[in-house]
C-alpha cells in the first residue's frame, strides 16, 4: 500500500505538532528530549501496555527504562512510521499508522498503531499547541519476546539482530 501523506500543515497547528513529535524520533534522529518537549510540562504519555508516564522528565525516563528491554540492539535501529489515517476532531487528533523498525534500511517489523493526541489550549513558539495527553495503542510484545509460538500464519519476529 503507498504511504499515506501528511496534510498540508499550513493552518493545522495540531497535525503540525503531530508531524514534529513523530519525526523527532525518525530515521535514526531518536531525539527524545525533542518528543517530550511537544507536551505541557505536566502532560501524560501511556505507551502500548506500559504504565503512563507524567511531566516530561517522567516521559523521557519511560524511553530510558524501556529501551533496555528490547530484545535484540536497539541502538542499530531506526524508527518510521507509515500514516494511514490522520483526522482532527475538536482538541483531537486520531491516529493510525504502522511504527516501522529498520536495520541498515531493510525492514525488520512492522507495528499497527492507534494513536490519540489531546491537545491544549497552550501553544510553542510556532503556534502549535501542546500534547496534554498522548495514548498509544500496539502490541509491543515483539519488541520484547519471540514470539514465534503465538503467531499461526506468517512469519514470526525473533527480536532485533544483535
Amino acid at each position: 500500500m503507498p504511504q499515506y501523506q501528511i496534510p498540508v500543515l499550513e493552518n493545522r497547528p495540531q497535525l503540525a505538532m503531530v508531524h514534529r513529535q513523530l519525526s523527532s524520533v525518525e530515521d535514526g534522529r531518536n531525539d527524545f528530549n525533542l518528543f517530550v518537549s511537544c507536551f505541557l510540562e505536566d502532560g501524560v504519555y501511556q505507551f502500548g501496555n506500559f504504565k503512563a508516564s507524567e511531566g516530561r522528565q517522567g516521559i523521557l525516563d519511560g524511553f530510558y527504562r524501556m529501551v533496555p528491554l528490547v530484545r535484540g540492539d536497539f541502538g542499530k535501529v531506526k524508527v518510521d512510521h507509515d500514516i494511514w489515517i490522520l483526522t482532527e476532531v475538536g482538541d483531537q487528533v486520531f491516529c493510525q499508522m504502522d511504527t516501522i523498525y529498520k536495520i541498515d534500511g531493510e525492514e525488520k517489523l512492522r507495528l499497527p498503531c492507534f494513536a490519540v493526541y489531546h491537545f491544549s489550549d497552550r501553544l510553542d513558539e510556532e503556534g502549535r499547541p501542546y500534547i496534554q495527553k498522548l495514548q498509544t495503542f500496539l502490541d509491543t510484545s515483539p519488541l520484547f519476546l519471540d514470539t514465534s509460538s503465538l503467531i499461526p500464519n506468517g512469519e514470526a519476529f525473533k527480536g532485533l539482530p544483535t
